[in-house]
């Protein structure tokens, strides 16, 4: 029994209680929702992680669709991209599935493959609709679209309720279309999932653009590359025919007796090999600046090298009357560096110091210790420079006074080229000058070898000429296989010719030889198959056979010693070089090496 007015307190009390239950309930439900928020912005957060590694990596279509399924929860997805095969195609065709089974297992499998397989770009399909709009469309209830349903009716046997479809757009061009789908109705229609969908939509779509432009550059560095190298192979073929000829020229009788015809080819022979020199330079400079310009190290004694260096300038500081000292040395020291490039990076700072002296210079050369360094000076009295300029001196393509009232010549490598090798081997380089006509200083410091080791002797293996020594020439061109004759018959040596790899294996079938010259690319039969031939010959098993290329960089004549050619030779040819590589390779021979 209540009391009179007792029943209000409790009324209020059940209000009170009831309102109580609905705010904490919302609150659990706010809280539930927040937590879902966060949940899947941390899956969303390590998605994006995860997109960024795979950059730099081969990108998988199916671990894409993976990764966007597991981010929305969505439990199947796939991936259409637009048939590359066929340019101008209106068919989408599929790269990757997530929940999908790969092997069908029924029909239904069987025929949900197949219509995954390929779409019309003009039919009804969420994915095809996305592809022409560029934009996102969503289909909440599958079983309510009856143009759906006059599609396929397979999908309602998978479960498959909602479906979203979200375009991949870069740069104002489709990637492709992501399908996710759930099994229940009105999925796909929640902001959060859509949001998410498109936000990692676009990382996906920024991702496989990245791969596209990386693949891209990778492809146009390639092309130039191989540009690079079949544009030095095609000038190294007509300056080798250039050098050997002055040589052939100088050394003719005729020549010796008329002193304007030999001073003639001593230029031209001089001219050619520069230019030779500068089409190495910008080949190791591009590589450089690739970073594929490997430095092989070693012990290297520097005296020689310089010594070296110093001869291949000595006819350019003569012919413009400028005096060449090279102070004396200690020659026990070594370096550890490469031997290659020390004699470019020495031949460029006395190459570049001559040309800045003018007649009546000097160019003084200085080798010592400094620590655990060696020291290289080269000092000229020559043009000089603006103590403004030195800071750029280094740089590519940088000559003071640059315009049409530059006094020099050249491109402005030589030094940038210089400075990139020193840093390669661990040294520095500096340059000094008081300013313009106070001549200029550079300094290079190289470290030294720590232990030391004795360095090979390096001499060749004979002097004298080459006389009684018969010589198999081969290249496909006429003006090289004539010039290289002249060459070697100046020396004694009794030589055969031929133009082709058949003509040449017919001559070594009648042809008791010592040794093969064969250039590298010849058509038809090249060098390399040329001397698979002879060595499966038993008359030609054992001959020495030297490559003869244009194509001059380390790499190439790494190739050359792994398919068993003796030695390398880079045209164009100087005749010293030449019956020093031979007599050495014949010394080896002689002493069964």
């Amino acid at each position: 029994m209540c009391l009179p007015g007792a029943q209000e307190p409790l009324k209020g009390r059940v209000e009170y209680y009831w309102m109580a239950i609905e705010e904490f309930e919302r609150m659990r439900s706010a809280r539930a929702e927040a937590e879902k928020r966060a949940a899947a912005l941390i899956r969303l957060q390590e998605a994006s992680v995860g997109l960024l590694l795979l950059g730099n990596e081969t990108l998988s279509h199916d671990r894409l669709i993976e990764i966007l399924c597991h981010v929305t929860g969505a439990p199947r997805g796939a991936f259409w991209g637009l048939d590359e095969a066929r340019p101008g195609a209106t068919v989408l065709v599929s790269r990757g599935t997530y929940g999908f089974r790969r092997t069908p297992r029924n029909e239904t499998d069987r025929r949900m493959a197949e219509i995954m397989e390929r779409i019309d770009l003009d039919s009804h399909h969420p994915v095809a609709r996305a592809a022409r709009s560029m934009t996102l469309v969503t289909m909440p209830d599958t079983r309510a679209d009856a143009l759906w349903q006059e599609i396929s009716g397979i999908w309602n046997r998978t479960g498959i309720r909602s479906m979203l479809a979200v375009p991949l757009r870069a740069r104002g061009r489709l990637l492709g279309v992501v399908g996710l789908s759930w099994h229940e109705v009105d999925r796909c229609s929640d902001d959060d999932t859509i949001n998410t969908a498109e936000v990692l939509a676009n990382q996906i779509a920024a991702t496989l653009d990245t791969s596209v432009l990386v693949e891209e550059l990778s492809r146009a560095n390639r092309l130039k590359d191989e540009f690079l190298a079949t544009l030095s192979h095609e000038l190294r073929n007509p300056l080798n025919v250039i050098v050997g000829y002055a040589e052939v020229l100088s050394r003719s009788p005729e020549a010796q007796r008329i002193g304007v015809v030999r001073q003639a080819a001593d230029a031209i022979r001089r001219n050619a090999l520069a230019q030779a020199q500068l089409v190495s330079d910008l080949l190791d400079l591009s590589r450089l600046q690739t970073g594929k310009l490997a430095i092989h190290h070693q012990p290297v004694a520097l005296v020689p090298l310089l010594a070296d260096a110093a001869e291949a300038v000595r006819a350019d500081a003569d012919a413009k009357g400028v005096v060449l000292e090279i102070e004396p040395a200690d020659e026990s020291f070594l370096v550890e560096a490469d031997p290659v490039r020390v004699r470019q990076i020495l031949w460029n700072l006395l190459h570049n110091a001559v040309k800045f002296t003018p007649e009546g210079g000097t160019v003084t050369v200085r080798l010592g210790l400094e620590g655990a360094q060696a020291r290289l000076e080269v000092e000229d009295t020559g043009l000089g420079m603006d103590p403004a300029f030195l800071p750029d001196v280094f740089e590519m393509f940088r000559q003071a006074a640059m315009g049409p009232s530059r006094r020099q010549g050249g491109l402005g490598i030589g030094l940038a080229l210089v400075r990139q090798l020193v840093e390669l081997h661990g040294g520095r380089v500096h340059a000094e000058s008081e300013g313009v006509g106070k001549g200029a200083r550079f300094t290079v410091w190289l470290p030294l070898r720590r232990s030391a080791v004795e360095v090979a002797d390096s001499a060749p293996g004979g002097t004298g000429g080459l006389a009684g020594v018969r010589v198999l020439v081969v290249d496909d061109s006429e003006d090289t296989v004539w010039m290289l004759t002249r060459l070697l018959e100046t020396e004694g040596a009794e030589v055969v010719a031929a133009t082709s790899g058949p003509e040449a294996l017919r001559l070594a079938e009648e042809t008791d030889l010592d040794l093969v010259l064969s250039d590298l690319s010849m058509p038809g039969m090249d060098g390399y198959e040329l001397l698979r031939e002879l060595r499966v010959r038993p008359g030609t098993a054992e001959v020495p056979v030297l490559a003869l290329t244009g194509f001059g960089q380390a790499e190439d004549a790494r190739r050359t010693q792994a398919a068993g050619f003796s030695a390398h030779l880079s045209k164009p040819i100087e005749l010293d070089r030449l019956l020093e590589v031979v007599r050495g390779v014949m010394g080896r021979e002689a002493r069964g090496l």
